[in-house]
């Protein structure tokens, strides 16, 4: 499961030198280094399970149904396939962003944004955002209304990991501090979203449920696809990092994968083992470990299951109260 592509960012802002590079891509939109980053993501899909990769026609897709997601697995297949996917396209399994409980699940769901918003009002998130006032204070003055709350600069720092990733000028008032400060608080933003495990549970659970009923089909033998591939968005890359057991996770980079292994000794013993590609450049993804695992690189099946089943919903809609 992957967060789509670098995209261009949420909003611009008075003062921006990249206003009009952002302009021609309009909101929120892949780029074309977005889509040649999951182009060579796909390639390198390829390569590492070469020996289990499906033919084009046997392989499941599933992707949010917003575009920058949808153009990301594009482009990922037409690496994977060195093709073009326009020119040879697959289904793609999609729903509306209402109904998507599994790829776009927390933001319409009524008890999400209440405990969220239970979390953001917890007394060491305001003294911790406290912190930060002298720092909105000074982005007040350098770009208006940029900077008015929380969410206004987290908005800013967004528009500026995305000139970062795609090598563009910064504003002048940027220093190795305030870059400091702005990775703090898109790492601690986060947090906001997936830190408990009700929260992890209406964001990730469905996703899970999913998991575990491919899992299921592999060591029953029963008819399975060897590779899924689902294309959603960072947040709920961060709520499965999170129930998985990785403390604070840092925002999820651009194209930043989970993958998902299941193994099999073919006697008794079924295994799951987890990497995070977390940095598409270096094609080097790190190990997951979960703590329920007791650490093992491979870890069995039944302890797996275990852990991720306690983040199934039994009624998804019923748990979420209502759908906003």
């Amino acid at each position: 499961v992957h967060r789509h592509g670098d995209r261009s960012p949420v909003s611009t802002y008075t003062g921006d030198p990249n206003h009009d590079y952002w302009y021609k891509y309009g909101v929120t939109t892949l780029t074309q280094q977005g889509a040649q980053r999951m182009s060579d993501v796909g390639k390198f899909f390829r390569d590492r399970y070469k020996e289990i990769w499906p033919l084009k026609n046997d392989i499941y897709v599933r992707s949010s149904k917003v575009e920058r997601c949808y153009k990301s697995v594009q482009s990922l297949i037409s690496g994977a396939y060195n093709d073009d996917f326009l020119s040879n396209p697959i289904p793609v399994i999609n729903l509306p962003t209402a109904n998507d409980s599994m790829l776009y699940p927390a933001f319409h769901c009524l008890a999400f944004n209440e405990e969220t918003l239970r979390v953001v009002n917890l007394t060491e998130n305001v003294q911790w955002y406290e912190n930060y006032k002298p720092l909105i204070s000074f982005l007040m003055n350098q770009c208006g209304a940029c900077a008015t709350n929380l969410d206004t600069v987290y908005y800013l720092i967004d528009n500026i990991i995305s000139s970062k990733t795609h090598n563009l000028p910064l504003p002048t008032w940027i220093n190795d501090t305030i870059s400091q400060q702005f990775e703090d608080i898109a790492n601690h933003f986060f947090q906001f979203f997936c830190s408990t495990k009700l929260q992890q549970r209406l964001s990730a659970g469905v996703f899970f449920n999913e998991i575990l009923k491919q899992m299921n089909l592999i060591q029953n033998n029963e008819n399975f696809q060897a590779v899924k591939l689902y294309s959603t968005h960072d947040f709920l890359i961060i709520a499965t990092l999170s129930a998985l057991g990785v403390i604070n996770p840092a925002a999820p980079p651009f194209g930043s994968t989970i993958i998902f292994e299941f193994w099999s000794n073919y006697a008794t013993e079924n295994f799951v083992r987890l990497y995070y590609l977390n940095d598409t450049y270096s094609q080097n993804p790190q190990l997951l470990n979960i703590e329920s695992c007791g650490g093992e690189e491979y870890c069995p099946f039944e302890k797996f299951s275990g852990h991720i089943a306690q983040f199934v919903p039994d009624d998804w809609v019923k748990e979420c109260g209502q759908i906003v």
